[in-house]
């Protein structure tokens, strides 16, 4: 009986890892209705000291006068990862939004051996 509650805990703080290349995070640059735009992937650490790693979508011809961009930051589902956000970049890209997203502890590329369900994730955020 023990085995079966250790395979269900195991089950909910340690799901299988969404695994994706460098590669399906798409082109660091492209063009979407004719202006151009870029990829810029990037670690931080956590309180934890665990390395995130993560992303920034951005336009590349952005606005010289302008001291900040709108920035929308993405956060994946369970178990997920970063590479869910793509269907946002031909939405925002174009109109000069910005975009973060990243791969919370314990998922997808970034450090981390389990997840929390939210109650450590949050602090990824901070």
């Amino acid at each position: 009986m023990c085995s079966i509650l250790d395979d269900l805990t195991d089950l909910i703080i340690r799901p299988p890892r969404r695994d994706y290349t460098k590669r399906d995070l798409g082109p660091r640059e492209g063009s979407l209705n004719g202006r151009p735009y870029r990829r810029t992937d990037f670690t931080i650490q956590n309180n934890e000291r665990q390395r995130l790693e993560c992303s920034l979508f951005e336009r590349a011809d952005t606005y010289q006068n302008q001291h900040y961009n709108p920035c929308v930051i993405y956060c994946h589902g369970n178990a997920g990862c970063r590479t869910e956000s793509h269907n946002l970049i031909p939405v925002l890209i174009p109109r000069g939004i910005a975009l973060v997203v990243f791969d919370f502890t314990g998922c997808g590329r970034s450090e981390g051996d389990y997840i929390t369900l939210g109650w450590r994730e949050q602090s990824d955020l901070e």
